[in-house]
């Protein structure tokens, strides 16, 4: 049977290299070296030699995600796929999965718990995007919906109007009415459900400004009625209006400020 003639350090630390019978055969992880309390003259059969090539990848894999892990906090999925982009073969990416769900550093229960509630605290993003953003992450449906379960209505609620709110405070150049379907586009695009925006825009009760709204009219009308002199009289005024309107303005004060241009 081989014999192991020599254990020496690597310069990266808790790495050690085995030779057997005078001659390099494989490295080692320190937490192999202990488990297995390797020493020079043990004799190992081609099974343990095996199953100790098999414990490094292991260890390696495991360590690397260590690393990946330190940054930020990933899910199962996402470890899966980064040590399998570094090659590690399926069993050592498995072993170093059990283990990491072992000692509690990967939890895609506690991973969902904390995105939804750091959302929660300073995000924009509703349920239907929460899910989404999850589910590409690799977390499973009913996980997702357990943690989705847990943010109340309220909850929900505070989030739609903080997004709602930032909108309606820089209105720049949009009508009273383009800026309420702004919020209305932003918070369907960001997964919410019709009758939370509603209720997010009842409960910011955006006021409009008259006097804004009318200057803001009249100075648009101007653009696009010069934008238009090339057309016939009833076109002029007829596309002038499609544009204005499509912009939120009311069809009444359109047709007033167009009398005026007229």
């Amino acid at each position: 049977m081989p014999t192991i003639t020599r254990i020496t350090a690597q310069k990266r630390s808790g790495r050690y290299n085995i030779d057997l019978d005078g001659h390099y055969a494989f490295p080692v992880a320190e937490s192999t070296l202990i488990k297995y309390m390797l020493a020079k003259g043990m004799e190992l059969t081609d099974a343990e030699v095996a199953a100790l090539q098999h414990e490094d990848e292991g260890a390696r894999a495991f360590s690397k995600a260590v690393g990946y892990l330190a940054s930020t906090p990933r899910t199962i999925h996402q470890v899966q796929v980064y040590l399998a982009d570094k090659d590690f073969p399926e069993e050592a990416i498995t072993s170093a999965i059990d283990r990491l769900v072992d000692l509690k550093y990967l939890d895609d229960r506690a991973y969902a718990a904390e995105f939804i509630a750091a959302n929660g605290r300073g995000g924009d993003r509703g349920p239907r995007m929460i899910q989404q953003w999850l589910k590409q992450r690799g977390v499973d449906d009913d996980t997702i919906s357990d943690a989705l379960a847990n943010q109340s209505e309220a909850d929900e609620l505070a989030i739609a109007r903080r997004v709602a709110h930032k909108i309606l405070r820089s209105p720049g150049s949009r009508s009273f009415g383009a800026l309420i379907q702004r919020v209305n586009q932003t918070l369907m695009q960001k997964g919410f459900s019709h009758n939370v925006i509603m209720a997010a825009i009842e409960a910011e009760n955006p006021e409009e400004d008259s006097d804004r709204e009318a200057d803001l009219l009249r100075s648009q009308a101007e653009k696009i009625w010069a934008q238009k002199r090339t057309l016939e009289p009833y076109q002029r005024r007829m596309k002038t209006k499609q544009s204005l309107y499509r912009k939120g303005f009311d069809l009444d004060d359109i047709d007033r400020v167009l009398d005026d241009l007229e």
